[in-house]
């Protein structure tokens, strides 16, 4: 999750980490009762060893980011429920 204002660089950063990986890039903006805007980016890629390993160099790049406010990673495995924005 990060400020409306990282977006640009947090999407490219991310397209960036998995080249070559089979990677889609998609974001969703959330609008805040104060109409500050929350940008949720999600990543969905094929999980092998090359992509492990840049999903991990991208978590400690993006942690290090302004604007970033919260990493995190799922393990999505076919028939789980697919995953909507974070609550609270």
């Amino acid at each position: 999750m990060c400020d409306q204002q990282a977006e640009v660089e947090v999407h490219a950063l991310c397209v960036r980490a998995f080249m070559g990986c089979g990677v889609r890039v998609d974001s969703r903006h959330i609008t805040r009762p104060d109409n500050h805007v929350n940008v949720l980016t999600q990543v969905t890629l094929v999980p092998d060893g090359l992509a492990t390993t840049a999903l991990e160099r991208l978590v400690v790049q993006l942690a290090r980011e302004p604007g970033v406010r919260k990493v995190c990673w799922h393990l999505y495995t076919e028939g789980a429920a697919a995953l909507g924005p974070p609550t609270g």
